[in-house]
């Protein structure tokens, strides 16, 4: 077919419709026939070994700088049909058209793009689709064939303001500053645990202890008139020295606290950003919040997880999960 000149959007819907497995997932897409059909992989087809095809920064070399070797597995097809191929590849003049996602910038419209915003049937991330919609990623790039369904079109104002409403809720749980200032510093201490090896710094206590009982037991020998002076000083400095390390052990710094006014002033600005008309402010301020959300598309609802905010100040995290909150489609 690619010799006859099919195009790919024709060998895509072919190995769909026939029920050919993809590479990867369940289904064809563009770029993966695009993909198939360079020419250094089709001269591998052939059966031949080709190496340095592009340099450091993933750009295709002239063919006459690529390595190649003869024989090196079995071909799949000759050097003719390889050469019908890309000569009807050249004719056509194919461009490829892969839909972009366009949430990936910052600067995107879409504010829940990005990965945030997953189908709950396949796992794809849900994408932006003519302004209006989101709809899983499988929807674009393979004719709805995700799972063997079509996707399912999300009104991205009604979701979007549904996951801002959802925001703006827990912000109005927070009528107790020292309350969430303490369920921070509490979380704050938990991740301080883990990142600086607290139970190593425990094991490290015991071990200090140990060691003390060890030093007193020396000192009482000598003072008990035990003869080798020699090998109890040199006993001594080695219990001392590692005393000395273990001691460096520990030396980590607290974790960083937070006052009510901090974390209250961290919730207002949130408060102000929820309502800016910047994009990329409201979408940074779903990727603090959010942690995730998922469609359903047979009961057509999306789940909507939050968390306590990734920076409350200066880059300081805290990761507390809330229950899912629900919206129907």
């Amino acid at each position: 077919m690619a010799a006859a000149g099919a195009s790919l959007a024709e060998l895509r819907d072919f190995c769909n419709d026939k029920g050919i497995p993809g590479r990867r997932k369940s289904f064809w897409g563009l770029s993966t026939w695009n993909a198939i059909l360079q020419p250094s992989v089709i001269l591998q087809y052939c059966g031949y070994g080709v190496w340095n095809v592009r340099d450091k920064k993933g750009r295709e070399k002239p063919s006459s700088q690529w390595v190649k070797v003869e024989k090196a597995h079995q071909a799949l097809i000759t050097e003719e049909e390889a050469e019908r191929i890309l000569a009807a590849r050249n004719v056509a003049k194919q461009t490829v058209t892969i839909p972009t996602n366009k949430g990936r910038s910052l600067t995107s419209p879409y504010i829940l793009s990005g990965g945030a915003f997953q189908c709950g049937r396949c796992g794809s991330s849900m994408t932006g689709l003519g302004g209006k919609y989101y709809v899983c990623g499988s929807q674009p790039y393979r004719r709805g064939r995700g799972r063997g369904r079509p996707g399912v079109y999300v009104p991205r104002r009604a979701v979007e303001a549904e996951v801002f409403e959802g925001l703006n809720q827990i912000l109005d749980q927070f009528g107790n500053p020292d309350g969430l200032a303490r369920q921070v510093n509490a979380e704050l201490r938990q991740m301080w645990k883990k990142s600086t090896g607290y139970a190593e710094s425990v094991e490290a206590r015991k071990r200090i202890a140990d060691v003390d009982k060890n030093i007193e037991y020396v000192r009482v020998a000598i003072q008990k008139g035990y003869d080798d002076i020699l090998w109890a000083n040199e006993r001594l400095r080695e219990l001392r020295a590692e005393r000395e390390t273990l001691s460096e052990s520990l030396r980590a710094p607290e974790p960083p606290q937070l006052d009510s006014k901090a974390v209250m002033a961290y919730c207002h600005q949130t408060e102000k950003l929820m309502v800016s008309d910047q994009p990329a402010e409201r979408k940074r301020l779903s990727r603090v919040w959010v942690q995730k959300i998922v469609l359903d598309p047979v009961d057509l609802v999306v789940k909507i997880s939050y968390r306590l905010p990734e920076a409350v100040m200066k880059g300081v995290v805290a990761g507390a999960g809330f229950e899912p909150a629900t919206f129907g489609l």
